[in-house]
């Protein structure tokens, strides 16, 4: 006999909707198929009496229950619970049967690239902290507090544009070449107009009203990433721009302080390059930020 019946499935296409896109709108991951409606689908005559509410099962289809509202004898409709496999699973399987085969042929254009971080990493490790260069600042056109910078961070699309709050703190023609240290996986934010694609990160003594540059060895090379002592490699998320990865930064930073010789350290462990720790100029014993 005939029935209606609805296959619901999977809100989004992703298991994280949003994170692959640089504006975060995760109703670009709305999944076309989450509910494909078949009017003509048909049952053995065995149920046609069901009860409003009751389950079943079609075979190799899933767990269906009558609806409770719209169900009635002579127009049954079914709404699909439960499937009987994990879409996202399948979808993964030939790419993990690829990388069993030595990484012989395709990966479907629909398997989403490995992303890195996550809850599972400490918190340190998801941040992506590079060495910089600054190759031009200039004054913000609409903030006097603010500058407008262009720094090499070994991106291929080339320079980065940040906009931070140093105006007040260093002249602008000492930060002309100068080598500095960047957060680079911030959510990009519009300051005033234009948007900052990262943070560069600073000692900082509120006594003083001083501000430095936490800078990298001089001979650091630019785009490299930044470690700590005692933790594994960075295994940064592409960018924190959830409100559970945008906690990210502020429970680091917490924790983020210039030692006694002006080292950065993070939870009393070094900062480092392959040249050498992160350091400010002058600046002891501060917070860093």
């Amino acid at each position: 006999m005939p029935c209606q019946v609805r296959q619901y499935d999977r809100l989004f296409s992703t298991p994280l909707p949003g994170k692959d896109h640089e504006d975060g709108d995760f109703l670009k991951d709305l999944n076309p198929d989450s509910l494909k409606v078949i009017d003509t689908a048909m049952v053995e005559p065995s149920i046609a009496h069901l009860a409003a509410g009751s389950h079943v099962q079609f075979e190799r289809i899933g767990y269906f229950y009558s609806d409770p509202v719209e169900s009635k004898p002579g127009q049954l409709v079914f709404n699909r619970v439960v499937t009987l496999r994990d879409n996202w699973a399948a979808a993964a399987a030939p790419a993990e049967n690829a990388k069993a085969a030595g990484g012989k042929g395709k990966q479907p254009a629909t398997a989403a690239a490995p992303a890195g971080g996550g809850p599972d990493v400490e918190n340190i490790r998801r941040l992506d902290i590079r060495v910089g260069k600054i190759l031009s600042a200039e004054q913000h056109p609409d903030a006097d507090s603010l500058y407008v910078e262009k720094i090499d961070l070994g991106d291929a699309e080339g320079p980065r544009t940040i906009v931070s709050g140093l105006a007040k703190y260093i002249p602008l023609e000492d930060l002309q070449g100068r080598m500095c240290t960047v957060l680079c996986n911030l959510k990009p934010a519009k300051m005033r107009g234009v948007v900052s694609e990262g943070m560069v990160l600073c000692g900082a003594n509120d006594d003083t009203n001083t501000v430095e540059l936490l800078e990298p060895p001089a001979d650091a090379a630019v785009g490299e990433r930044i470690t700590v002592d005692g933790f594994d490699a960075p295994d940064p998320d592409p960018v924190l721009k959830s409100k559970t990865q945008q906690k990210v930064w502020p429970a680091v930073a917490e924790d983020l302080k210039a030692d006694g010789g002006g080292v950065a350290t993070y939870q009393g462990k070094q900062l480092k390059t392959s040249a050498g720790a992160l350091k400010c100029a002058s600046l002891t014993d501060c917070p860093i930020g």
